[in-house]
């Protein structure tokens, strides 16, 4: 007598979300038929596997529609029970606000420089969607921030970047691409 085991284990379906809604739209809400899945696999490749995703393109949606997608399956998963997931997609008319002051932070600070000078210490976004998503953004869902990455001590113009950690289906953007900074050795 053999007993065979399948290792499987529950996981969250989630979605993976990319491109934009045509211009002066907004998503208003999205729903999945099914929220989680169970998948199988051996026991060391479930361990590394917390959620599986869904690639979801916002710029193919034009109008309230029902779209069925495929669940992306990671690498040594043989099975799920769930393969597609239907998404219930409403559009609606897209909104702005502003969020001022978020603070600007840095990155990749390999050669340790300090900030002597910068133009500007917080930067301002303008946020497009729909009420409710709009409404639901706070500052501290959105990370302002430039690279210090392969700089030597001098003056700047750097790109700012932005990225939007709360509701996907909301876009942000900055009002202000740029910040001027001056750069010296730590201890200066």
């Amino acid at each position: 007598q053999v007993s065979v085991s399948s290792p499987n284990k529950e996981v969250a379906i989630k979605l993976n979300v990319s491109g934009r809604v045509p211009e002066g739209l907004a998503i208003d809400n999205v729903s999945m038929d099914h929220e989680t899945t169970v998948i199988y696999a051996r026991q060391s490749v479930l361990d590394n596997i917390g959620s599986v995703y869904v690639d979801f393109d916002l710029s193919n949606i034009t109008g309230t529609k029902e779209i069925m997608l495929p669940v992306n399956l990671p690498s040594g998963v043989s099975a799920t029970d769930v393969s597609m997931v239907n998404l219930s997609v409403s559009l609606t008319e897209a909104h702005e606000r502003t969020i001022v002051d978020i603070p600007i932070e840095y990155e990749d600070n390999e050669n340790n420089l300090a900030i002597s000078n910068v133009d500007i210490k917080t930067a301002e976004v303008v946020i497009t969607g729909s009420d409710v998503n709009i409404a639901s953004i706070t500052p501290s869902d959105i990370s302002v921030y430039f690279s210090m990455k392969d700089l030597e001590p001098g003056t700047y113009t750097l790109p700012l970047y932005v990225e939007n950690k709360g509701n996907p289906y909301v876009n942000v953007n900055l009002v202000k691409g740029d910040i001027e900074i001056t750069l010296v050795k730590a201890g200066n």
